[in-house]
């Protein structure tokens, strides 16, 4: 059985050796990159990615901004004018 209930408390828990085990796991090498016993991995790709994401992101809201000054905090709200901004940005990009 995968999931015990306990009648005691009503709810579900799942707690087995390999749950236990991979938490610790995941605590132990945080641990280990905190105290600096093993260095972060860090993806350069990802990095680049979302570093143009991120200016892409700055570039569409200051647009906004320019465009519609008196409505730019409304527009920020909705995601979805910033997201087709810059869908229309990204494919310009890579044309």
């Amino acid at each position: 059985m995968k999931y015990k209930r306990l009648e005691d408390e009503g709810t579900l828990h799942k707690f087995n050796i390999h749950s236990i085990r991979k938490k610790g796991d995941g605590f132990a090498g945080f641990l280990k990159i905190l105290t600096g016993v093993e260095p972060q991995v860090r993806d350069k790709v990802f990095d680049r990615e979302e570093k143009l994401f991120r200016s892409l992101e700055k570039a569409a809201r200051f647009s906004l901004h320019i465009q519609h000054p008196n409505q730019s905090t409304s527009l920020l709200v909705n995601p979805t004018p910033v997201k087709a901004l810059m869908t229309s940005w990204q494919q310009a990009l890579m044309h």
